[in-house]
């Protein structure tokens, strides 16, 4: 341990001087040792997107070829913690010095995940670790228009598995998987929603009794016990109409409010929607405020907060369908043109700020 400790001791000093001649100010030394990038990557679950919040990693050394871990004690003294918990992005991140390093990942309801053992260095950047629910795949909305009803399931389902679904005493087909995904390391695509006709002559405002069956996760677990209820036909989400066209432009400590409308399949506005917004780096932008209802206009509104320069996602969403859509967030340090578009009367107007 001493040696170990005497040689790492030497390369992380090493590393400081090098930081500091490139910062000239011994002040940022201790920021960016704390914000560190090697080893650092996410954590997600079934697809690349889907990243797995609340996980708890530790970092872990070996000084035998990898026969045995522990966890790094020395942690501190480097001005790092050696357990981090994984945030929306599910991302972690340290600063090591050289060495034969790894991660070991938990989260209630996963089975725990390592990453391989890596040599530091080189740097270790950008790594994806792919972390599975030992939960059983379960409903999590059955809703349906004088058209189509969609199944949201919690977790993503393997598409090359079509659940069976009835409405009213009748087996339902011709249903497909919306948005699928493909799995990082496998032949195969993941969704979490499916979508299938409703029977000839389903009209708005009937409540019919209906069950989902036979679906498996992308785990390979079933559908058990099947889903059974009654759903009420009623109309159907389908577009968010948001008053930015593609990004959204705000200066570091700054909050902009995003206004959002949700319209049914049929270009009618939609009340009583519930809306979501998720930021996908919390580390540069955070929703404020938790789940909106449309008004009488189908009209409700998110605010966001720019808290570091950088790029990242916001991602609108409502609650209980598949419906969601994503527009980049731009933080900057200072102010800089945008354009935005609002709808007015079917019209698109650009106003320049």
């Amino acid at each position: 341990q001493s040696g170990y400790r005497s040689g790492h001791q030497q390369d992380y000093e090493a590393k400081k001087s090098l930081r500091e001649a490139a910062c000239g100010d011994k002040k940022n030394t201790k920021h960016k040792a704390k914000t560190g990038i090697d080893p650092s990557g996410y954590v997600y679950e079934a697809v690349d997107d889907n990243r797995v919040e609340g996980a708890t990693a530790t970092i872990q050394y070996s000084t035998d070829g990898g026969q045995t871990w522990a966890a790094w004690d020395e942690a501190e003294e480097y001005e790092q913690t050696r357990t981090q918990v994984t945030d929306a992005a599910g991302t972690f991140a340290w600063d090591v010095p050289m060495g034969l390093w790894r991660v070991a990942f938990e989260a209630e309801g996963y089975e725990n995940a390592y990453t391989a053992a890596m040599e530091v260095p080189p740097a270790r950047t950008g790594l994806a670790i792919p972390i599975v629910s030992v939960l059983s795949p379960a409903v999590e909305s059955v809703t349906a228009d004088d058209q189509y009803v969609e199944v949201v399931f919690k977790q993503y389902m393997d598409t090359s598995v079509l659940p069976a679904i009835t409405m009213a005493g009748q087996a339902l087909t011709g249903g497909s998987w919306v948005d699928p995904s493909p799995a990082p390391n496998a032949d195969a695509t993941y969704a979490r929603a499916f979508k299938v006709p409703v029977p000839a002559g389903t009209k708005l405002g009937s409540t019919l009794p209906a069950s989902v069956s036979d679906a498996v996760n992308y785990a390979g677990r079933a559908l058990e016990p099947a889903w059974t209820g009654d759903v009420t036909v009623a109309p159907r989400a389908a577009q968010i109409v948001l008053d930015y066209a593609h990004t959204v432009t705000h200066v570091v400590g700054t909050t902009r409010d995003v206004a959002i409308q949700v319209l049914d399949a049929g270009g009618k506005p939609l009340e009583g929607a519930s809306v979501t917004a998720t930021a996908s780096n919390a580390k540069l932008a955070t929703v404020v405020g938790d789940v909106q209802r449309t008004d009488q206009a189908a009209r409700t509104t998110t605010s966001v907060q720019a808290l570091l320069p950088g790029s990242s996602k916001l991602t609108i969403a409502v609650a209980g369908t598949s419906l969601a859509r994503t527009v980049d967030l731009v933080a900057t340090l200072e102010s800089r043109c945008e354009d935005r578009y609002l709808q007015n009367n079917g019209k698109v107007i650009v106003t320049i700020y």
